[in-house]
């Protein structure tokens, strides 16, 4: 887990780590870089537990949740796709 030194936003990597361990830990670093550039503070927080990611509905894992919501899952994206999802949260819309 990373933490910022002053979280504003949290957000949710849902994993099996035990299968999808290096796709989740790409995932995390890729958003946490987008969120970097982007100048957010936010709290990353990787979730395992099978009985906590099904209450999301989430069938294919890495998954990424923003503010409860889940914004992608089933891929890695890139510090670019990230960034794009991130760009609310950093105008302030979200």
């Amino acid at each position: 887990m990373t933490y910022f030194e002053k979280p504003s936003q949290q957000m949710a990597f849902l994993s099996d780590f035990h299968i999808e361990f290096f796709r989740t830990i790409k995932l995390m670093e890729h958003t946490e870089a987008a969120a970097r550039a982007l100048g957010l503070s936010v709290k990353l927080e990787a979730v395992t537990d099978s009985a906590e990611i099904a209450k999301y509905g989430v069938m294919s894992t890495p998954a990424l949740v923003i503010q409860e919501t889940v914004v992608s899952s089933g891929k890695v994206l890139t510090q670019e796709e990230a960034a794009k999802l991130l760009e609310p949260l950093a105008q302030g819309k979200a």
